[in-house]
């Protein structure tokens, strides 16, 4: 759940939804996580972690981006 990125305890939306970052420059997306790199060279991830593929340190799931460590 939140592989979404917006607050929402969800995987699927119908209609697009805006993710709360600005000047991404790269995306990368796994079935239940989602990963962006920032113009700044800022990693952020959302999304299930549970073996800690969000890369913040922890293994808790985020329904909204955290910086990555």
């Amino acid at each position: 759940a939140g592989a979404l990125g917006a607050g929402l305890d969800s995987d699927v939306a119908w209609t697009p939804v805006a993710v709360p970052l600005t000047d991404v420059t790269q995306i990368a997306a796994g079935r239940f996580h989602t990963c962006a790199l920032r113009g700044d060279g800022a990693g952020w991830g959302w999304g299930l972690n549970a073996q800690g593929q969000l890369g913040d340190g922890t293994t808790v799931s985020r329904f909204r981006p955290v910086r990555v460590q």
